[in-house]
Order: C-alpha cells, then sequence, then structure tokens
C-alpha cells in the first residue's frame, strides 16, 4: 500500500489498496473520486482560469473515460479557503470564490453528483484523503 499525494496543479490516481492524498489545502482546492477500487484525485490553485489547468482537463478526463456508471461515482471537494494577504486582495478574493463555485459548476455539469463537500476554515489547513479499500474520503483540518 503507497500514500500518493497530489502536488500543487497535478492529477494523481490509484488503486486499491493505495491512499490518494491532496497535500496540505488552503486556498488550493482538491477534487477527489472514488469508482469502485479506483481514486483519482486533483489539486490546484483556483488563480488560474479553470479550463485551461491541464490537470483538471486530465481528471475530468480519466472520469469521462473509466466512470462508465455515474451512479457509482463519489466526487469529494476540499480546500477553497477564503483568505488574502496580498496586494491585490480585493481582485484575489474574488477568484477564490469563483474558483469553489467553478468546481462546482463543472461538476454538476458533467453530470457528477457531489458526495461530500467541506471548504476549508479560515485559519487552518486543510487534507483529503481517500481511502480506496473502504471507498471512503477523509477530510482533516491542522
Amino acid at each position: 500500500m503507497r500514500t500518493i499525494d497530489a502536488g500543487m496543479d497535478e492529477y494523481v490516481n490509484a488503486t486499491a489498496p493505495d491512499i490518494l492524498g491532496s497535500g496540505g489545502l488552503g486556498p488550493c482546492i482538491s477534487i477527489g473520486a472514488i469508482y469502485g477500487e479506483r481514486g483519482y484525485m486533483v489539486h490546484y490553485i483556483p488563480l488560474q482560469r479553470f479550463d485551461e489547468v491541464p490537470c483538471i482537463n486530465e481528471f475530468f478526463r480519466a472520469l469521462k473515460m473509466e466512470a462508465k456508471d455515474k451512479s457509482k461515482l463519489k466526487i469529494y471537494v476540499a480546500g477553497g479557503q477564503i483568505v488574502s494577504e496580498q496586494e491585490d486582495e480585493d481582485k484575489i478574493l474574488e477568484y477564490l470564490v469563483q474558483g469553489r463555485q467553478t468546481v462546482l459548476d463543472k461538476i454538476t455539469e458533467q453530470g457528477y453528483k457531489i458526495g461530500g463537500l467541506r471548504w476549508c476554515p479560515v485559519g487552518v489547513g486543510q487534507v483529503l484523503t481517500l481511502n480506496l479499500s473502504k471507498g471512503r474520503a477523509i477530510y482533516e483540518e491542522f
């Protein structure tokens, strides 16, 4: 059994008994999916145009090819903390809020249902872990 973490702007996948991890999340968003004993995860910063992020496209392409029965696909979302200490704070906050909504819209546009959603609270970090053997997601704050 291996634990495979998705780095920034990275898509990873694995099969049970492996475990997928998002790595540390704050403003970054992670989308994870479990289909049978197969898992998929992406970790990206929502300050980029969603449709131009290669790892996002890889994630949804893999789901389309492999998860034929959408009713058996479980999707989980984490991260997306709304916080900024940058000079262009208003613009960054706008991107972060928009990034949250874009993720949710993209998932529903593809005909998928969200099985779990936990936005990262302000002032903490978060990790999303997919235990593929048990078919479940674990959200942790630190």
